[in-house]
C-alpha cells in the first residue's frame, strides 16, 4: 500500500484539535502540527486518505510533501566539481570574503545563532566542539549527529566566517541527504523555537509552479518579515533555482570558484515566477571544511557557497545589533 507525505490545510486553528484525533482515528500518522501555522497539519497517509481529506469542508487544501535532497548528494553532483578552481582553503575564505578584516575589528558572530538544516552536525569535531548550542531530529535517523558529512562541512564553514557563532543543529535530511518539504517546515520552527537568528537551508527540489502561497513560503515570509535572515542554496542545475531558494523572503545563493567565476552547475533564473536568481553569489568550488573525522574534506556545491553568506550575516547581526529584512 503506498504512502504519501501531504500537508493538510485547514480553514480554522480552531477545528485542528478535533481533526488531529480523527486522523489518527483512520489510520493516518500525524507528523506534527505546526505551532507557528496551527491550522496546518504534517501527515502520512494513503491515496484514499489523501482523496477523503481533500472532500472534508474544513480542508483549504492537502498538497505532497515533496522530497529534497542536499545539494552536493542524493540527486545532485559529486562531492568535488573540477572546474579548474583552486582548492579554497579557510584562510583563503576568510580573506576573499572580507571576514578576516571584520574580525579584526573584535566582530566573531559572538552571541548569534545560526541554525544549520541539514543531515547534522558532527558536535565533537575540533572545529565545531563548543559550538553547538541546541540541536533537534526531525527525521527520525537514530542519532542526531552526522553520519553524512553534508552537514558537518556546512557547519564548519558557517564557523570559519563568524568564529564564535552559537549553532543549532536541526537533522531535517537523513543520512543519505534526503528530506521532505514537511521535515524542513517543522525543522524552521525547532530553529525558532531555539532563538535562530539565521537559517541556513543548504537543501532543495526543483519545482515545476511559482510557490508563493505554499504554506513553507508563508511560514518563511512571516519569519523574515520579523528579522530572521534564510540564506538557502540555489541549486546545482544552471538550468533552475531551487525551492525554498525561490522563495521571495529568502537569501537564494550561487556558487563561484577561486577566481570568482560562476560555477557551471550553479542553479539561476529567471524561476517559475518569473524572479531572476540568484540573489548573491559566494565561494562553493573545492571549499575546505570539517569532514565527518578529525580533519578537513573539500567539497563543491550551492551548498558549501551558502553558509559562507550565512556566516557573514552573523557579522552583520553582531554589528548592528538587529536584525535585518531581505532589501536590507
Amino acid at each position: 500500500m503506498a504512502l504519501f507525505k501531504v500537508i493538510i490545510t485547514y480553514r480554522s486553528p480552531e477545528v485542528v484539535g478535533g481533526k488531529v484525533s480523527s486522523l489518527s482515528a483512520q489510520g493516518i500518522v500525524v507528523r506534527a502540527v505546526s505551532r507557528l501555522q496551527p491550522n496546518v497539519v504534517h501527515a502520512v497517509a494513503t491515496r484514499e486518505q489523501v482523496a477523503l481529506l481533500a472532500g472534508d469542508p474544513d480542508v483549504v487544501r492537502v498538497s505532497s510533501s515533496e522530497d529534497v535532497s542536499a545539494f552536493d548528494s542524493v540527486g545532485a553532483l559529486p562531492s568535488d566539481v573540477v572546474t579548474g578552481s583552486a582548492l579554497i582553503t579557510r584562510e583563503m575564505a576568510r580573506r576573499m570574503t572580507g571576514a578576516d578584516l571584520v574580525h579584526l575589528r573584535g566582530i566573531t558572530g559572538r552571541n548569534i545563532r545560526v541554525a544549520i538544516l541539514d543531515t547534522g552536525i558532527k558536535s565533537d569535531h575540533p572545529l565545531i566542539a563548543g559550538h553547538v548550542v541546541a540541536k533537534y531530529n526531525v527525521i527520525g535517523t537514530p542519532s542526531v549527529e552526522d553520519s553524512n558529512g553534508h552537514g558537518t562541512h556546512v557547519a564548519g564553514i558557517v564557523l570559519n566566517m563568524a568564529l564564535n557563532a552559537q549553532l543549532i543543529n536541526v537533522k531535517v535530511l537523513n543520512d543519505q541527504g534526503a528530506g521532505d518539504f514537511s521535515t524542513i517546515m517543522i525543522g524552521i520552527e525547532k530553529a525558532v523555537e531555539a532563538g535562530a537568528h539565521i537559517i541556513n537551508m543548504s537543501l532543495g527540489a526543483y519545482v515545476a509552479a511559482c510557490m508563493d502561497d505554499h504554506e513553507m513560503a508563508l511560514l518563511i515570509k512571516g519569519l523574515a518579515d520579523k528579522g530572521i535572515v534564510f540564506a538557502v542554496a540555489a541549486g546545482n542545475n544552471p538550468d533552475f533555482t531551487s525551492f525554498p531558494g525561490i522563495i521571495d523572503s529568502v537569501i537564494a545563493v550561487g556558487a563561484v570558484d577561486s577566481e570568482n567565476v560562476v560555477a557551471p552547475f550553479s542553479g539561476r533564473g529567471p524561476d517559475t515566477c518569473a524572479r531572476i536568481y540568484p540573489d548573491i553569489s559566494s565561494l562553493g568550488v573545492s571549499v575546505e571544511s570539517a569532514d565527518l573525522g578529525t580533519g578537513l574534506v573539500s567539497k563543491s556545491g550551492t551548498s558549501m557557497a551558502t553558509p559562507h553568506v550565512s556566516g557573514v550575516f552573523a557579522l552583520i547581526r553582531e554589528a548592528l545589533g538587529k536584525g535585518m529584512n531581505r532589501t536590507e
